[in-house]
């Protein structure tokens, strides 16, 4: 998550028009299997791997959001979270 999150802050940085639209289409792999936490949140969250992939998922959103907001960008930005994925209940960990 590290590397890809310094990529879209890097592009959330750049200077550009401030009145220019502009997309970013930030997929995170801690919804799929492997679930491979950062170590920094490996057991973290009493849940397993699962809920540790969570915690950092939710860790980098965060992140987006600080750095939308720092560069005065979250006022006008609609931010859409998805997923290809239904609940799974018992994925094997």
């Amino acid at each position: 998550a590290d590397h890809f999150l310094d990529i879209a802050r890097a592009y959330l940085t750049a200077e550009r028009d401030p009145k220019k639209p502009f997309f970013l289409y930030f997929a995170m792999q801690q919804p799929h299997v492997p679930r491979t936490p950062h170590p920094r949140f490996a057991g973290t969250s009493g849940m397993g791997p699962r809920g540790d992939a969570i915690l950092e998922a939710d860790w980098a959103i965060g992140q987006l959001i600080e750095t939308l907001e720092k560069e005065n960008l979250l006022g006008n930005t609609l931010i859409m979270l998805s997923s290809d994925n239904g609940p799974v209940l018992n994925d094997g960990y």
